[in-house]
């Protein structure tokens, strides 16, 4: 059989991934990439009450003092603190209220895959999901972003369990708090819950400006939340 002749399995569905090539100066991650000759990587994003957005981002090849420097002065940026710095690594926390990619995939409601960049250029790789429009994300992309340019188009089978997975993260994270998924991320990204711990509560909570007390009342909250989503209907009567 020819392999194009294929029919998806029953129960799959094909999904659009889409990789965007990104230039746009008013991007905090695609400015700093180009002006300190470095890759920066988000790791997660936080939706705020207020309408920022909160992310995490890594940063490679560039000290984190300058970075942080930066993102205070930038005007799309109002807070910045870094969590961990290592010899050719950093963490980043900022919080961001002018345009930036991760605000762009979310406002086009795929599911980001990848978001980087490096030297001036920002990479994109988001997934639409089987009933979502991929024309509407490649829309959303060029008004907010001229210059952007989809430089890839794949299209993937994917099963019940990826709709499920889906599903069950914006579950969990729907669940969750601003300051619980934050202290939750920090302390997973600061290595916390590694064992032997590479960080403590007070470490935590120092970086982000809170108390431990306050930092470890928020993450037992998320964790009582987070296994209760995963077990907890498991054991309902």
């Amino acid at each position: 059989m020819n392999p194009r002749d294929r029919r998806p399995i029953i129960g799959y569905e094909a999904a659009a991934e889409l990789e965007f090539r990104v230039r746009d100066d008013d991007c905090f991650m695609i400015v700093e990439s180009g002006r300190a000759h470095c890759e920066m990587v988000l790791d997660e994003m936080i939706q705020q009450t207020g309408g920022n957005l909160l992310v995490f981002v890594s940063v490679y090849d560039a000290p984190a003092g300058r970075v942080l420097a930066d993102a205070m002065d930038s005007p799309h940026i109002a807070d910045a603190r870094v969590l961990v710095e290592d010899e050719n690594a950093s963490l980043l926390e900022l919080v961001v209220t002018g345009p930036c990619l991760a605000a762009t995939v979310a406002d086009s409601r795929a599911i980001p895959r990848l978001i980087s960049a490096n030297d001036g250029v920002g990479r994109v790789v988001v997934q639409v999901p089987p009933l979502g429009d991929s024309q509407r994300v490649i829309e959303v992309f060029r008004e907010r972003h001229p210059d952007s340019e989809l430089v890839a188009r794949r299209e993937h089978d994917v099963g019940p369990l990826f709709t499920e997975r889906v599903f069950f993260e914006e579950r969990i994270l729907g669940h969750l708090t601003d300051r619980q998924r934050e202290a939750l991320v920090t302390a997973y990204e600061k290595g916390y819950f590694d064992r032997p711990r590479r960080t403590t509560a007070v470490d935590c909570a120092e970086a982000l400006g809170i108390s431990q007390p306050t930092f470890s009342q928020h993450l037992s909250v998320a964790l009582d939340k987070v296994l209760d989503a995963i077990i907890g209907d498991q054991f309902d009567p």
